[in-house]
């Protein structure tokens, strides 16, 4: 209405009458004058029929007329007569939505030229004063017959300057093209209307353009009556509606959140697409339905509750956390909601509108975050840092720990929550402080160990930030692995030992062989040259003194192989107890009286297998380096002999201790003690911290090859300043052993005549055997390649009545050698002489058939008897 109001204001002033009706003859609008002249106001006849509306006035005769006018180009004129006597001239001409009636009352012949001036005196100053852009147009040629003021400043033109201008000059090219259409029409004899863009002076405005055909007596249209409104400010309205209509619906639709409306009977009246996905049901299945049927039943009575209790208070805004089930699904939604209520002039509730977030998720990983908080087993705490006016961390203060931290450290939550470090632990160091510090403030994580001496642990730390000054902290513990750190670190520092001594033994045992080749040389072509001179002879002194110095070697090789545990001596049952009694009588002779000694001994501690020659020298060792490490001031020197009893395995020296019978003897002083980076040395062969003349060395490598060559163990316990302690454990005989004496014969100088086939790749070593053996009266012959040497004796297995050979040798070695002999002669005599062999000693070469053992360089009476005893018992 207000839209047809505006069409139609300047014909409310510029006609006496205007009326407009529908092709039903339905009238859309009288203007002024016309509800003048028919006595009616045009609201109480809108929409009614115009000849139902005004029977006495307008007479159905005008149908044919209204009828006739939409295929002329001229409008209709019609003079008639009302009831009241009056003249009136009807103009009539159609458009596209309806017919114009223009009525005119025409006064008597003699007062019609008066009236004509009069009312075109009226019709220049509505024209000029009218808000509404207006020209008069020549029909033919388009051009500008007149415009008002409205028009000409719209256009920035004087009234001279337009009169007799083309429409398309002044209004532009594109705007005449846009307007021939409607220009035809009008030129037709119809009135139209549209709307375009123009450029005016103002700048470029939306306006609404109306031609109405002027026609004369004739009925040709003579002219164009041009009315133009400038409705901007409306089509800018209508596009920022549009714009926030459209802008709405996005939002609307484009919103992961829920949005609806409720009205008062709490029913959904509108429900985005995010229905479907929440509840399980499209827009339009929920449109209709009762909000509160979509709650969890655990929440719906709250739900309820908070409703009513909303409009209760008449509150605008509210919000509110509840559950809802969707419907396909059946699964639990968490929404939270922000709700606005409407009410009307008499405040009552008239519809509420929500938009409704998911926080099913969050709510989830909340409830996760709880579980693992109160179920970790790990220690968890958060802090907030305090600074001081500098910025600077001085302290931070507990805001939540969870059970495990409580176990961990013995502090419970709600005794320490609030408070801060210094109060809680006032003597931690400033450096945690200052660690955590930099991780509130710059929120780089921090990742270490350390250990809490407050509570006696280990921790692995790690440390991150969580919001503004605060950081919290994951606490492991791992205080056992510290310490199974710790003694794996001395576990392996033994055995690292451990294996360095082995490797020495072997290289030590190595060498020994090689050099035991080399005595058996020198001392058996020294016993040979012997037997060759006179014993008045200088010659046989010297010969004497070569073979005490290779006798002095043997015994020096004989004590590396002893620590390489190489060395077969006999064992026999051994009374430590008895050879620790002689030792400490041979001590107290020979040690300063400033040391004291004593003796804890158990004199049925049991027996020991054992060599008592080499138990004897490793007690006068430790005993001697006991007492130098106290003969400057003195001090105690004391031996303990008991019986020990390890029921389970045990690390001892970085090796497994077997379970069994124990006999312990323990060495202590009170002496200077050993440094820590000298205890990993103590036996290695040759190292020692005695000045030059004091000890070369061999001692401690002795003793510990003795005593691993009786399958005992050894351990050293010593701090500087505080002496030390050497513990000795010997396995207990669990039977007394006798040991047969076995008769020894006399060997006979030259009595031999047996043939003897010697085997070593050495060949001065074949060689010596060889002459020694001939000496003796036997029929020797000296191989040095073990493959020659079975060959041979395959060749003729009778050939020879014993065998003796060495073990290391290229191609096969003596007890590969022995068994091919043996394969072919079970019962053939053989013995073995070797300097150094890890893979044989007597008790395996015995397993193989082998009769005899020696380790060299062999004294020559023993090889003569042995020799001598497995010839006569074949």
């Amino acid at each position: 209405m207000e839209r047809k109001a505006m069409k139609f204001d300047f014909l409310t002033d510029f006609c006496d009458a205007f009326i407009f009706i529908d092709f039903e003859y339905r009238i859309e609008f009288l203007n002024k004058a016309a509800e003048t002249l028919l006595g009616t106001r045009f609201q109480e006849v809108e929409k009614k029929d115009l000849f139902d509306a005004f029977p006495g006035f307008f007479s159905n005769s005008l149908k044919k007329l209204f009828q006739e006018s939409l295929s002329r180009e001229c409008p209709e004129k019609l003079c008639f007569s009302s009831d009241q006597e009056k003249h009136y001239e009807a103009k009539i001409c159609s458009c596209k939505s309806g017919f114009a009636l223009f009525l005119t009352e025409t006064a008597a012949p003699e007062k019609k030229e008066e009236d004509v001036e009069v009312k075109a005196s009226w019709f220049h100053a509505i024209i000029k004063n009218s808000p509404a852009h207006i020209a008069y147009i020549d029909a033919d040629k388009l051009v500008y017959k007149y415009a008002n003021e409205k028009f000409l400043k719209a256009f920035g033109l004087s009234i001279d300057e337009i009169l007799g201008r083309q429409i398309k000059d002044v209004i532009g090219q594109k705007n005449f093209e846009d307007a021939k259409t409607f220009l035809a029409e009008v030129k037709a004899g119809r009135a139209v209307s549209y709307v375009n863009t123009f450029s005016l002076v103002t700048g470029r405005k939306w306006i609404e353009v109306n031609y109405v055909p002027d026609v004369d007596s004739s009925g040709k249209v003579i002219g164009i009556l041009v009315l133009s409104y400038d409705i901007t400010e409306q089509k800018e309205t209508e596009e920022k509606l549009k714009a926030s209509e459209a802008l709405y619906q996005d939002l609307v639709e484009t919103s992961q959140d829920l949005i609806l409306a409720v009205d008062a009977d709490k029913k959904i009246t509108f429900i985005n697409h995010n229905s479907e996905k929440i509840l399980g049901l499209t827009p339009d299945e929920c449109t209709g339905s009762r909000v509160m049927d979509f709650c969890h039943p655990d929440d719906r009575q709250a739900s309820v509750e908070w409703f009513n209790e909303c409009i209760a208070e008449k509150k605008s805004r509210d919000l509110f956390e509840n559950r809802l089930i969707n419907a396909k699904t059946n699964e639990e939604i968490t929404l939270a909601w922000a709700c606005s209520f409407e009410y009307d002039d008499s405040g009552n509730f008239i519809r509420l509108n929500g938009i409704a977030r998911d926080l099913t998720s969050m709510r989830l990983a909340e409830r996760n975050y709880q579980t693992l908080f109160e179920k970790m087993l790990d220690g968890f705490a958060l802090h907030e840092i305090i600074l001081d006016d500098d910025g600077i961390p001085v302290d931070y203060r507990f805001l939540n720990v969870n059970p495990a931290f409580e176990k961990l450290t013995g502090l419970k939550n709600d005794l320490i929550r609030g408070k801060t470090l210094r109060e809680i632990l006032p003597d931690s160091e400033n450096s945690w402080i200052e660690l955590y510090g930099k991780v509130a403030l710059t929120g780089e994580p921090a990742f270490f160990e350390n250990y809490a001496r407050q509570f006696d642990k280990y921790f692995e730390v790690t440390a991150f930030k969580t919001g503004e000054k605060q950081f919290a902290c994951i606490f492991v513990d791992i205080t056992s692995r510290k310490k199974a750190e710790k003694e794996r670190e001395i576990l392996e520092s033994r055995l690292r030992q451990t294996q360095k001594l082995e490797a020495i033994g072997t290289l030590s045992g190595g060498i020994a062989h090689d050099f035991n080749n080399i005595l058996a040389a020198i001392i058996g072509y020294t016993e040979i040259a012997q037997m060759k001179v006179e014993d008045d002879n200088q010659a046989s002194l010297y010969l004497d003194q070569v073979l005490k110095a290779g006798n002095r070697a043997k015994k020096l090789v004989a004590q590396i192989l002893a620590f390489s545990r190489q060395s077969e001596k006999s064992r026999e049952p051994v009374n430590v107890n008895l050879l620790a009694k002689e030792v400490l009588l041979l001590l107290r002779a020979s040690i300063p009286t400033t040391i004291e000694i004593k003796a804890n001994l158990d004199v049925d501690c049991g027996l020991i297998l054992a060599n008592p020659t080499q138990i004897h020298q490793v007690l006068m060792n430790l005993c001697s380096n006991a007492a130098q490490a106290m003969e400057d001031q003195g001090g105690v020197l004391e031996i303990d002999l008991k019986r020990t009893e390890i029921d389970q395995l045990n690390q001892l020296a970085g090796l497994t201790v077997r379970p069994g019978t124990y006999i312990c003897l323990s060495v202590s002083d009170n002496g200077s003690g050993i440094k820590k980076d000298h205890l990993d040395r103590i036996f290695d062969p040759y190292f020692t911290t005695k000045p030059v003349g004091k000890g070369s060395g061999l001692g401690l490598a002795v003793v510990h090859g003795i005593v691993q060559s009786h399958k005992g163990y050894i351990s050293v316990k010593s701090e500087p300043g505080q002496g030390t302690t050497f513990e000795l454990y010997f396995p207990m005989m669990k039977e007394r052993i006798v040991i047969p004496e076995e008769s020894v014969k006399p060997v006979l100088s030259g009595n031999g005549k047996e043939r003897i086939l010697i085997v070593d790749d050495d060949p001065n070593i074949s060689e010596l055997l060889k002459k020694r053996l001939q000496l003796l009266g036997y029929e020797a012959t000296a191989k040095t390649c073990s493959k020659d040497a079975i060959e041979a004796f395959r060749t003729n297995p009778d050939a020879w009545d014993l065998m003796i050979t060495d073990q290391t040798m290229p191609h096969l070695t003596g007890d590969q050698l022995s068994k091919e002999i043996l394969k072919i002669r079970p019962d053939f005599p053989i013995i073995m002489c070797t300097g150094y062999s890890t893979k044989i000693d007597a008790q395996k070469a015995a397993e193989i058939g082998i009769k005899a053992f020696f380790l060299k360089p062999v004294d020559k009476d023993e090889l003569a008897q042995s020799v001598r005893q497995l010839l006569d018992n074949r």
